[in-house]
C-alpha cells in the first residue's frame, strides 16, 4: 500500500522522501497508517507515537510533523483515531507538540475518546514535564489537581477538601514531573508518602521515569515520617504509561 511507504519514511526519519511521496500523491497526507499495537491512523498523528513504540530511533520526528503539515495534514484532525497535539503529548515526543503548538494546534482539544483528557492532563499524568511545560507556554488550562500539581501549582486547591484519592494522584503527578515543592505541600497537608495511585506509591511511578530528584526526595521524606520500604522502589528501569 502506498501508506506503508509514507511509514516507512517516517519511521526512517527521511523528511525529503516523505515531502516526495507527498507530492506525487497528496492524499497520502490523510490515508491511514498501520503499525503493530496502534489502531491504524493519520499520519500526523503516527508521527507523535513512532519513537514511544520504537518504530522510529531518530529524532527528527518535529520535522516530519512540519512536513505533514505543509502538505496539507490537519493539526487538529480528530477523526483519525486521536488528535495529533494529544497523542504526541501522551507519547512523549515534545519535538512533535513543538512543531504543532507552532502552527497553532488547539491545546484545548480532547481525546475523542475521553472529553475529559486534554493534551495537558495526558502529558502531565504520564511524566512529561517539558511537554507540560511547552502546553502550559502555549495557553493550557489545568482542568483537575492532576494537571496543576503536574504543572508545579496547586494555589487553587483546597488540599484538605480533596479525598484520598484526588491527593494520592497528585503526588504522583508531582513526582513523576519532579515539582518537589508540590510534593511538600502534598505531604505537609496529610498526604501519606506512600499514598497508592493505580497500586503503587508515587516513588515507584517516579523511578520507572527515571525521575531522581524526586526519588531522593521522597525517599528522605519517607525516612523523616518512619515509612520504610526498599530503596529500589524508586529505581525501577525502563518506563511504563
Amino acid at each position: 500500500m502506498d501508506s506503508d511507504g509514507v511509514r516507512a519514511a517516517i519511521d526512517a526519519g527521511d523528511a525529503e522522501a516523505l515531502a516526495g511521496l507527498l507530492g506525487d500523491k497528496p492524499g497520502l497526507v490523510t490515508a491511514l497508517v498501520a503499525a503493530p499495537e496502534i489502531q491504524p491512523t493519520s499520519p500526523l498523528t503516527y508521527v507523535g507515537m513512532a519513537r514511544f513504540y520504537g518504530y522510529a530511533q531518530h529524532t527528527c520526528t518535529g520535522a516530519l510533523a512540519r512536513v505533514l503539515m505543509d502538505a496539507g495534514a490537519d493539526k487538529d484532525d480528530e477523526t483519525k483515531n486521536g488528535a495529533p497535539l494529544y497523542c504526541a503529548a501522551s507519547h512523549g515526543d515534545a519535538d512533535v507538540v513543538r512543531a504543532l503548538l507552532d502552527a497553532g494546534a488547539d491545546v484545548e482539544l480532547t481525546d475523542p475518546a475521553s472529553r475529559s483528557e486534554t493534551a495537558l492532563r495526558a502529558a502531565a499524568a504520564y511524566g512529561y514535564p517539558e511537554i507540560v511545560d511547552l502546553l502550559v507556554v502555549h495557553g493550557a488550562q489545568p482542568r483537575s489537581v492532576i494537571e496543576a500539581a503536574g504543572i508545579g501549582d496547586l494555589s487553587a486547591y483546597d488540599l484538605a477538601a480533596l479525598s484520598e484519592r484526588e491527593r494520592a494522584n497528585a503526588l504522583r503527578a508531582a513526582a513523576v514531573n519532579e515539582r518537589i515543592g508540590v510534593i511538600d505541600r502534598l505531604l505537609e497537608a496529610g498526604t501519606p508518602v506512600d499514598a497508592k495511585s493505580d497500586g503503587r506509591p508515587a516513588i515507584y511511578w517516579a523511578g520507572q521515569l527515571h525521575r531522581r530528584s524526586a526519588v531522593a526526595h521522597l525517599l528522605q521524606r519517607a525516612q523523616c515520617s518512619n515509612t520504610h520500604w526498599p530503596e529500589t522502589l524508586g529505581r525501577s528501569p525502563g518506563a511504563s504509561r
